[in-house]
C-alpha cells in the first residue's frame, strides 16, 4: 500500500517541476520584454544612475534561470529520455528572440516617431503661426491637452539648433545634467527665437526628421 502511495505521488511531483519550470520561463521572459519596452520611462524614473544595476541584475537573473533550465532539461532528458522538457528552454529564448527582433532600441523609437508624428507636427504648426511662444530660454511650455510624456518629456519642447539651422527638439529621454535624447524636426526658414542648446543628429526618419541627442 505504501509502495503504492509513493509511485502514486511520482508522475504529481514530475508534472508540478515541469509546471514550475515553465511557469518560471514566462514570468521571467515577461519581465525582460516589459524591461526592454519600457527602457526609456524605467531609465526616467530611476536614473540614468539607478537603471543600470537593474539591467545588471536581470541580466545576472536570466544567466542563472537559463542554466537552471538547461541543467533540468539535460537531467529529464538522461533520466526520462523525453524532449519536451526542453519547453522552459525554449520559452525563454523566445522571449529573448521576439525582443531583439521586435522591441529592439530602433524599434522603438520608429514606433515612437510615428505613433507621435501627427501631435509633434500641429506643435510645430502652432509654434510657427506663434500660437505657442518659445520663452526667453528656447523652452516652449505644451498646454495640458498637448502633454504626453512620451511625446515629449516634462511637457516641453525647445528650441535647438544644428549647424546654424533652427530645429524643434521633442525630448523623449532625460540624461544628466544637459545631455537627452529624442526626435528633432530642422526648419527650412531660419526661426529668429533664442534657442536651448546645440544637438547631435543621429539617424533620419522623414525629411526634415531626425533622431538626435544633446550635451
Amino acid at each position: 500500500m505504501g509502495t503504492e502511495e509513493k509511485g502514486n505521488k511520482t508522475p504529481n511531483k514530475r508534472g508540478l517541476d515541469f509546471f514550475i519550470m515553465v511557469l518560471a520561463a514566462s514570468v521571467n521572459g515577461g519581465i525582460y520584454m516589459y524591461c526592454k519596452v519600457e527602457k526609456w520611462n524605467l531609465e526616467e524614473s530611476m536614473t540614468v544612475f539607478l537603471y543600470p544595476f537593474l539591467a545588471v541584475a536581470l541580466i545576472f537573473l536570466n544567466l542563472i534561470l537559463v542554466l537552471i533550465f538547461l541543467i533540468y532539461f539535460i537531467n529529464k532528458l538522461v533520466r526520462t529520455h523525453k524532449v519536451y522538457y526542453v519547453l522552459p528552454l525554449l520559452i525563454s529564448f523566445s522571449f529573448y528572440l521576439v525582443t531583439s527582433i521586435f522591441f529592439n532600441e530602433l524599434k522603438l523609437r520608429e514606433y515612437n516617431f510615428k505613433k507621435y508624428q501627427g501631435d509633434r507636427e500641429k506643435i510645430i504648426e502652432l509654434i510657427l503661426q506663434k500660437e505657442l511662444i518659445p520663452n526667453e530660454n528656447g523652452i516652449v511650455e505644451l498646454p495640458e491637452w498637448l502633454k504626453d510624456e512620451e511625446m515629449a518629456r516634462s511637457g516641453r519642447v525647445y528650441i535647438v539648433q544644428y549647424q546654424l539651422k533652427t530645429g524643434i527638439y521633442f525630448c523623449t529621454f532625460s540624461g544628466v545634467l544637459d545631455s537627452s535624447a529624442g526626435f528633432v524636426y530642422l526648419l527650412d526658414d531660419t526661426f529668429d527665437v533664442d534657442f536651448y542648446n546645440d544637438v547631435t543628429l543621429q539617424n533620419q526618419y522623414q525629411d526634415n526628421w531626425y533622431f538626435c541627442g544633446t550635451g
